[in-house]
């Protein structure tokens, strides 16, 4: 019988920077919630009502970007 991986596939790099004062003039709005150091809320938009969550690795190689393969923490 062959063995199946349960575990999500998906990948994502998500880098964050705060709002600049051309988007904050046009009422844009920062989106994700940091829950501690290591993850990331992203509340989905009016027509899909479920919450996307990853857990984002604290390690980085110096001068470079941090790692991939976020696992995903949940999804509601």
């Amino acid at each position: 019988m062959t063995e199946t991986n349960n575990e999500c596939s998906i990948k994502v790099l998500c880098r964050f920077r705060p709002l600049n004062q051309a988007e904050i003039l046009r009422g844009d709005k920062f989106i994700p919630i940091f829950q501690g150091d290591d993850s990331v809320v992203i509340g989905a938009m009016a027509t899909h009502s479920s919450t996307l969550s990853w857990r984002i690795p604290g390690t980085e190689e110096p001068g470079g970007l941090p790692s991939m393969g976020l696992p995903r923490a949940g999804h509601n």
